[in-house]
């Protein structure tokens, strides 16, 4: 007479190799985006305060860092992201005639384009790098100073007649800019005088580095950003 099997009764079949399957639930090819959060549906839905930096991932889903944050800035690249595309379209050599056309289409209304420098940065509280892209005009007008942040090489050096040095670690805040018909948060950049000591291995940092700056190709990207 044979046992009919059932489920509970298959406790010694030939393993296969135990595989990590936690990481595919949450692995992307992108960076994560670090954002300055003013106002919009993380707000509404009570999940960030406005003023404070987050990091968004999904509609209903993002970490709050608080409203002062330490970095350090690695790494910059030109981006313009259009976010009416299906799926976003994210575009970082400036030549490209997607990349110009996105710009000249990023004054208009509700138009969902945006351009300007992308940071690679390494946040201290969270021990994780980020993307921080300054695609709206607030952002666009403090990138110089968070500039004044990344590192300079030896050729660099050279090239501007200044001292070679590496990154140099700042906080970035959030200061509140009020008009007759509308206010919002824009990003503020100052000096830090506590060193960050824990990044992971200089082969991680350069790898990261080179990643960012060297990006596959021009091609969709998921992402969603500040409208002013």
């Amino acid at each position: 007479m044979t046992t009919a099997l059932t489920a509970a009764s298959l406790t010694n079949l030939p393993s296969t190799e135990v595989v990590d399957l936690s990481k595919y639930g949450t692995e992307t090819n992108f960076l994560p985006r670090l954002q300055l959060v003013t106002k919009g549906k993380y707000v509404d839905k009570g999940l960030i305060a406005p003023g404070h930096y987050g990091v968004p991932s999904g509609d209903d889903e993002i970490t709050d860092l608080g409203a002062a944050i330490d970095l350090l800035v690695l790494a910059v690249r030109n981006k313009a992201l259009d976010t009416s595309a299906d799926p976003p379209l994210a575009v970082f050599d400036q030549e490209d005639e997607v990349y110009i056309d996105i710009v000249d289409r990023a004054s208009g209304k509700d138009s969902g384009c945006m351009f300007g420098p992308s940071f690679l940065v390494f946040e201290r509280n969270t021990g994780k790098f980020y993307e921080f892209f300054c695609g709206n005009k607030s952002a666009r007008m403090e990138a110089g100073n968070i500039g004044q942040f990344l590192p300079v090489n030896d050729a660099q050096a050279k090239a501007f007649g200044v001292e070679a040095h590496g990154p140099i670690q700042c906080t970035l805040r959030a200061k509140y800019i009020e008009r007759p018909r509308y206010s919002w948060h824009a990003p503020q950049v100052g000096k830090c005088s506590t060193p960050i000591t824990n990044l992971p291995e200089l082969e991680s940092v350069v790898e990261q580095i080179n990643k960012f700056i060297n990006p596959e190709t021009n091609g969709p990207e998921l992402a969603e950003g500040e409208s002013r």
